[in-house]
C-alpha cells in the first residue's frame, strides 16, 4: 500500500529495500509528497522506504493531511491477456475500502484503456504497471535463458 499522496518518479535501487516483502508498487520508488496543495515536498530515502511506500501515514508523517480521506492504495494484476493489462486497485482509509475500480492497460496502444482516474492515483497505478512489465520481461529472459542451457545438454 503506498500513500496516497505520494506521487512516484522512478524505482529505487533494490539496496533500499533489503529483507522487506515486495514493494507495494512492485519496486521501492523515489518520488514527491503531494500532500499538502500545490507543493511537490521530496522527502529523504528513508522516509521514501519506511513511509510513503508503505501507506498509513496518518500517525508517522507530519505532512499527512488531518482531514477524513484515504491512508492507503493498493494495486494487483487481475489478468493479462498479452493484449491488455487489468489491475484492481483499492484506495483505502483505515483498512477498508474508500473507493476501487479497474484499469486496464493497452499494451499496443502503450496507453490506458480504462476510464481516467485522479492524476495521483493513475500515476501510482502506472509505476505499479511499470514495476510489473519490468519484472514480466526480467521473467521471460531467465526462462529463455534456461531453456537454451537446459536444451543443450
Amino acid at each position: 500500500m503506498a500513500c496516497p499522496y505520494f506521487c512516484p518518479t522512478d524505482p529505487l535501487p533494490a539496496s533500499t529495500w533489503p529483507g522487506k516483502l515486495r514493494p507495494p508498487l512492485g519496486e521501492p520508488y523515489a518520488g514527491v509528497c503531494r500532500a499538502r496543495k500545490g507543493e511537490d515536498f521530496r522527502p529523504g530515502e528513508d522516509f521514501l522506504v519506511d513511509v510513503c511506500n508503505l501507506g498509513y501515514p496518518a500517525l508517522t508523517c507530519t505532512r499527512f493531511p488531518r482531514q477524513a480521506g484515504p491512508d492507503a492504495v493498493r494495486f494487483s494484476v487481475m489478468a493479462d491477456d498479452g493484449r491488455v493489462v487489468r489491475i484492481a486497485y483499492v484506495v483505502e482509509k483505515g483498512h477498508a475500502s474508500y473507493e476501487n475500480g479497474f484499469l486496464e492497460y493497452d499494451r499496443a496502444a502503450n496507453r490506458w484503456s480504462s476510464r481516467k482516474v485522479q492524476p495521483l492515483l493513475e500515476r501510482q497505478a502506472e509505476a505499479y504497471l511499470n514495476s510489473y512489465l519490468r519484472q514480466e520481461r526480467a521473467t521471460r529472459a531467465a526462462k529463455a535463458k534456461w531453456s537454451k542451457v537446459s536444451g543443450s545438454r
